[in-house]
């Protein structure tokens, strides 16, 4: 599981294809990362870790100038990666339901807001069971 952790500098990267939600060449991403100094050169050995891991994937080409980028988008949303992350703290399935809850807390102690979270779980498990029958 150890190709599911991130490390801080492709976390830096990963959120930035979160937050964007398009894909992104290697030279887009230098420059929306510029604050960081970063050549182009690591960016592209990054994306090549990040590929490797499955945290994104190639998804199409654009030509700049005389030469054409690759165009990486995000495989893996903010939600599941946080999910590998519990896993990989030992986390097991008979747990679930009270890191759920745990998490729930986090956000909120107020019970109307938990109640609100749970009817939210609830709905997309039914949401998805729906769709499993199509």
């Amino acid at each position: 599981m150890a190709g599911n952790i991130l490390t801080k500098n492709e976390m830096i990267i990963m959120n930035v294809f979160w937050e964007v939600k398009k894909p992104l060449t290697s030279a887009e991403l230098t420059n929306l990362v510029a604050d960081k100094n970063w050549f182009p050169s690591y960016v592209i050995t990054a994306l090549r870790s990040l590929e490797a891991k499955g945290f994104v994937k190639v998804c199409g080409t654009v030509r700049h100038s005389t030469q054409y980028a690759r165009q990486f988008v995000s495989t893996v949303s903010r939600e599941e990666y946080a999910a590998r992350l519990a896993l990989t703290s030992g986390i097991k399935k008979n747990a679930l339901a009270d890191v759920t809850l745990a998490l729930a807390r986090e956000v909120s102690d107020d019970d109307a807001d938990l109640q609100d979270i749970l009817g939210d779980l609830i709905n997309i498990l039914v949401q998805k069971e729906t769709n499993k029958g199509k």
